[in-house]
């Protein structure tokens, strides 16, 4: 798993700054970007909005680009850094699901002082669980920190999204009952025109409110569920390819080597293999 956290005046951070900044523009591709800050005060800006970060202000994005202008003296912030690959591999479909929804835009949040407090400690232990090189339960350890942080984020994105009236959009609703069947049907169905069927949608109309809330495609969700179980049944079971691929609705073994291949890079074997292996 990889997690770091820096401080805002770090040579860490700039760093990472450096790395990813281009003309003025920052984009951390690849990068889940969670951030507190502490004190001061700066502005965000991308294409859409310029939005003041003052102290006690939590920040969530993703693969997004955008600008930093009007450093206060006295701005700091507690920085932390996760690569999506590991967030895949470590929560389950409905808190990636709920993950991804907050990171593909900008997120704000304005928390009282005691709650930014408690997130910003919580992202520094996450990291340093992460890394811990006597831990044997270091990722489990710094997972269970990363969804303290989550959840708080998506109770007071709740809140604030009620106040502004957005949080019931309809492509929200339709998002978040598309992800509820697929967690319960992703081993037998894997075509979102079978999930539209059961919705009353046409495949275009729910593909469209998925993307727009999420920022992913429909076909991109069933294909993260469906891997997770074949990863899991991998790594717990004794199950031979040919009696997951039968349980799992696959035409054929083939097929689901060739579809777990192009997904992971590995073949369900060696996969199976770097998992179990002491």
């Amino acid at each position: 798993m990889q997690i770091q956290t820096f401080n805002s005046d770090s040579q860490e951070c700039r760093e990472f700054v450096e790395k990813y900044s281009h003309d003025g523009v920052f984009e951390a591709t690849g990068f889940a970007i969670m951030a507190v800050c502490n004190s001061g005060s700066l502005e965000f800006v991308t294409d859409d909005d310029v939005v003041e970060i003052k102290a006690g202000t939590g920040i969530f994005i993703g693969d997004y680009k955008f600008q930093i202008r009007n450093i206060s003296h006295d701005m700091k912030a507690t920085i932390c850094l996760q690569t999506q690959e590991s967030m895949k591999e470590l929560y389950d479909g409905q808190t990636l699901y709920q993950f991804n929804r907050l990171m593909y835009r900008p997120r704000f949040f304005y928390m009282e002082p005691t709650k930014a407090r408690l997130c910003s400690f919580t992202l520094q232990r996450a990291a340093v669980a992460a890394n811990d090189p006597d831990s044997d339960y270091g990722n489990q350890i710094a997972s269970c920190y990363i969804k303290i942080i989550l959840y708080n984020a998506l109770d007071i994105n709740r809140r604030q999204s009620e106040k502004e009236n957005s949080y019931e959009k309809r492509e929200n609703i339709i998002s978040d009952q598309f992800i509820s069947l697929v967690n319960r049907n992703h081993t037998t169905i894997r075509k979102v025109k079978e999930y539209a069927a059961m919705m009353g949608l046409t495949p275009k109309y729910l593909a469209a409110n998925v993307l727009a809330a999420t920022g992913r495609h429909a076909s991109d969700w069933i294909d993260d569920y469906t891997i997770r179980e074949i990863k899991s049944r991998l790594k717990h079971s004794e199950d031979s390819i040919q009696q997951i691929a039968f349980e799992m609705n696959f035409s054929t073994p083939s097929h689901l080597t060739k579809f777990f291949g192009d997904k992971v890079g590995m073949t369900p074997l060696t996969y199976r293999k770097l998992k179990t292996r002491r």
